[in-house]
């Protein structure tokens, strides 16, 4: 049985003929990390933003609203 033969990133073995090439793994990490940002941002983007805001506050908004309507409605009619 001989020996194999390593030259410039191959490994030859003489008995069999064949030829294995030593595979880089760096493709596969990039395309993993690709993959990765991928799902966070369709995460981000389908999760939307939260409606931060419920009926109970926007009621409260409201009248407030409406009393500072109230106001500004009697000091224009005193300044008139």
């Amino acid at each position: 049985m001989k020996t194999p033969m390593i030259s410039a990133g191959r490994i030859a073995t003489t008995a069999t003929g064949t030829f294995f090439k030593k595979k880089s793994i760096l493709p596969y990490v990039i395309g993993g990390v690709a993959i990765l940002i991928l799902a966070v941002v369709l995460t981000v983007i389908l999760a939307g933003p939260r409606n931060g805001a419920d009926t109970a506050q926007l009621q409260a908004m409201e009248t407030k609203i409406r009393q500072l309507e109230k106001r500004l409605s009697t000091i224009g009619v005193i300044d008139q």
